[in-house]
């Protein structure tokens, strides 16, 4: 079978989390052969040398690493001092001059995710037609951000953690320099970074996936804030859930996330070097948890629903 491709984008702070998702995606995909790309603007040696034990020596798969300094441009939208979103979630947007030619495809992957299960259906789905294929965005139901972003409030916004990416398509279109263009054209309305880039240049030119490919933090509450998933799809997806991503505030690493897959992200982690790590939480925020069921009940908070696998 052919190789996958897969393209990450990180930041020193971002490595041991890299590795985990890696884990998983390996574990659950023994029989696949891959290629990981791993795009930064610098990492040091001994964050190459952990993701290359992984990669290389624990699983016997492909590593190369990209480094994009000079391409990213000054004053990127969007970017706060002191905030987790750093210059490093736009590489996605300049790492076309790095791809191989011959690469015509490739799977993006956040590194706030873990791989469930096999990954051969997303990858040999059809995207000839299309610039990429992904999931509808959590909170893809604001009709001011499809207006600040001159966008179609019918059309798709998706999420940018996990895309199936048509590389042929961004070369014969040359993604980068429209990229380049909307991000001067709309520094001041975007809000969501590089998604708010990608969705609107390529609306209409996006396939969308089932929520088992990106089963994001919100998903998995009570309340759906989605347009186009229903409840009613939620209840068929979930239990068939391949990526989960844990793209809210809190992340599984962090003591008051409470997402229901964060067990999993555990069972990986354990997995890695950093086997048994674990964040301290607080008995106040222990005891406050057991509110958390009733509270959902109520509509008082926006709980998560039960996962059965």
């Amino acid at each position: 079978m052919a190789t996958i491709e897969i393209i990450c984008n990180i930041d020193h702070n971002f490595v041991k989390y890299c590795g985990v998702m890696l884990t998983s995606l390996f574990e659950n995909n023994r029989n696949e052969q891959f290629h990981i790309h791993i795009f930064a603007t610098d990492l040091n040696k001994k964050a190459q040398r952990i993701l290359s034990d992984i990669t290389e020596q624990k699983y016997r798969q492909q590593l190369t690493f990209h480094f994009i300094g000079d391409e990213l441009p000054a004053n990127l939208p969007a970017i706060v001092a002191g905030s987790h979103i750093t210059a490093a979630t736009y590489i996605r947007c300049f790492m076309m001059p790095h791809l191989s030619p011959d690469m015509h495809k490739a799977l993006y992957l956040d590194c706030d995710i873990i791989v469930l299960g096999s990954i051969r259906p997303l990858w040999d789905t059809d995207i000839s037609d299309y610039a990429l294929a992904a999931v509808e965005d959590q909170t893809g139901n604001d009709p001011a951000h499809y207006t600040s972003l001159d966008m179609n409030p019918d059309s798709l916004y998706f999420n940018a953690g996990i895309m199936l990416i048509n590389l042929d398509y961004w070369r014969k279109h040359d993604a980068q320099k429209q990229m380049s263009q909307c991000m001067k054209d709309y520094n001041n309305r975007i809000v969501q970074h590089d998604q708010d880039v990608l969705n609107r240049i390529f609306e209409g030119k996006v396939l969308e996936l089932p929520m088992r490919w990106n089963m994001q933090d919100f998903m998995v509450r009570r309340k759906l804030k989605t347009r186009r998933n229903t409840s009613e799809q939620r209840r068929t997806e979930l239990p068939a859930t391949v990526i989960a991503h844990f793209n809210g505030r809190k992340k599984p690493w962090q003591a008051k996330c409470i997402n229901p897959f964060k067990k999993e992200y555990e069972k990986y982690l354990d997995m890695t070097q950093w086997k048994g790590e674990r964040p301290h939480t607080s008995l106040a925020f222990r005891i406050n948890r057991l509110t958390f069921p009733i509270a959902g009940m109520l509509g008082l908070k926006n709980t998560y629903v039960r996962v059965r696998r």
